[in-house]
């Protein structure tokens, strides 16, 4: 599990997904078949960063797959594809141009959308809401995620871009 550029203490976001993938793997059975290792990689300076990449594969024989908590794992791919890697899988966050390029290329394998035009619609609305006729906001919305393949990210895209087309008259 790999929290690039920031820190999990002091995200909240990303200690959720960790503590949520962390669940899974228990409720499973799965820790000590799959053990987890957390890293907090830092891309301020690139050969730092290559050189933690480096030394969690080298400690990690059995590495078969990292979870990117964060939208940059085109990151981590680019460092797989230039290290010619191909046995580590790899799924990380949102639908940036780089990490679709590498969804494309195969070096990323997932990608996990949390559906960004709904969330300002959402927080737009509920502001509306409270602001204007004085409604209660509700502590909790819970929005879809999406898993996008390489198979799939042609029609989610498209999907996607129609839902936001808005026609002015």
């Amino acid at each position: 599990m790999a929290h690039i550029d920031e820190h999990a203490a002091n995200a909240s976001h990303l200690g959720k997904k960790e503590k949520g993938f962390r669940n899974y793997f228990a409720q499973h059975h799965l820790e000590e078949q799959y053990p987890i290792v957390a890293a907090e990689l830092d891309r301020s300076n690139m050969a730092a960063f290559i050189g933690q990449l480096d030394g969690l594969i080298e400690d990690n024989p059995r590495l078969g797959g990292i979870f990117v908590t964060t939208s940059k794992a085109y990151s981590i791919a680019s460092y797989l594809e230039q290290r010619r890697i191909k046995h580590i899988r790899l799924i990380g966050y949102d639908l940036l141009p780089q990490n679709l390029h590498y969804l494309q290329q195969e070096q990323i394998q997932f990608l996990i959308n949390q559906g960004p035009f709904g969330q300002g619609y959402w927080s737009v609305y509920y502001l509306a809401e409270h602001v204007i006729l004085g409604k209660e906001i509700p502590l909790m919305k819970y929005m879809p995620l999406d898993i996008v393949t390489r198979e799939n990210v042609n029609y989610y895209l498209l999907r996607t871009t129609k839902s936001r087309c808005w026609t002015i008259k």
